[in-house]
């Protein structure tokens, strides 16, 4: 028995039959493999049982180069599924998480007390979000006339993120909102809605 058959990468059930096979699809001929070179082994073959040596050789070698590329190729797919699922883990909670921040910065960064970036009639137009918070605003906004035809106690809504009145809760696709009077609206230097007035 060969050191060849001997492995754990190609199974005895694999290299035994294909030996067998590439000696009868190959038998050793005299006049063509007489004198040439073992690569395995720099030998020159001499007999037939130096050939079967380097045919068994060349089979465990090929079957071995087999068996590396398969576990290769599977382990290649392998990674390749991971970072595909993670990068696609990565993308949709970023997708969840950006828009969630940036509705949000406005309102950490005035509750949080700073005001730099941020215009008088900002600092004013969002103050009613914070008076619940405690938070006053640090500058004094440009008062927003009244419009004739809606009373100081109607309900009108105000977005989260905008600056603007909107006297109907659904105006421009708005989902957060606050509700209040208008005349606290006008106080807190919010702007009409040229849609709603």
């Amino acid at each position: 028995m060969s050191n060849f058959e001997s492995t754990s990468l190609v199974p005895r059930s694999k290299y035994a039959p294909a030996v067998r096979r590439q000696i009868h699809d190959s038998p050793y001929n005299p006049v063509l493999h007489k004198g040439m070179r073992n690569p395995y082994t720099g030998q020159v073959i001499s007999c037939e049982s130096e050939y079967l040596e380097y045919q068994r050789e060349y089979v465990y070698h090929r079957l071995c180069d087999d068996a590396l590329r398969r576990q290769y190729s599977f382990r290649l797919r392998s990674i390749s599924a991971l970072l595909v699922a993670l990068l696609l883990a990565v993308s949709v909670l970023l997708f969840w998480y950006i828009p969630r921040v940036r509705e949000d910065s406005y309102q950490f960064g005035r509750s949080a007390g700073y005001t730099e970036g941020y215009t008088a009639s900002e600092n004013a137009a969002h103050s009613s979000g914070y008076a619940d918070k405690g938070v006053k605003p640090s500058g004094s906004g440009n008062a927003t006339l009244p419009r004739s035809g809606v009373s100081a106690t109607t309900t009108v809504y105000v977005s989260r993120s905008g600056h603007k009145i909107h006297l109907k809760s659904n105006c421009s696709g708005m989902l957060n909102y606050d509700a209040m009077s208008y005349a606290d609206a006008l106080a807190a230097g919010y702007k009409h809605c040229s849609k709603c007035f």
